[in-house]
């Protein structure tokens, strides 16, 4: 390889040689599921799913109230839309 000489802009890099990996090079080892895993316990994955899912019914009971809600909104608008009932004990006339 040659000195770069000053004022002079040295040539780019092929992009096949930037993104190319030693053959030659050692191999990766395997990673080992313990070492990955093994700062999780149970414990700590059941408190992470007991919270989630209490989230999930929080927003559920939010959810839900907001239907009841609305149910006797409409239920009303509907009795305030109905006509009277006909009682059939007055006479007509």
């Amino acid at each position: 390889m040659t000195e770069p000489v000053p004022g002079q802009t040295p040539e780019p890099a092929v992009a096949d040689d930037a993104t190319a990996t030693p053959t030659d090079g050692p191999e990766p080892a395997a990673a080992n599921p313990q070492e990955l895993f093994g700062s999780l316990s149970l414990a700590a994955i059941e408190a992470d799913i007991d919270r989630l899912m209490s989230d999930k019914m929080s927003e559920l009971d939010g959810m839900l109230a907001g239907l009841e809600d609305l149910v006797q909104r409409l239920e009303g608008e509907i009795t305030n839309l109905e006509p009277p009932p006909d009682e059939a004990d007055t006479p007509k006339g």
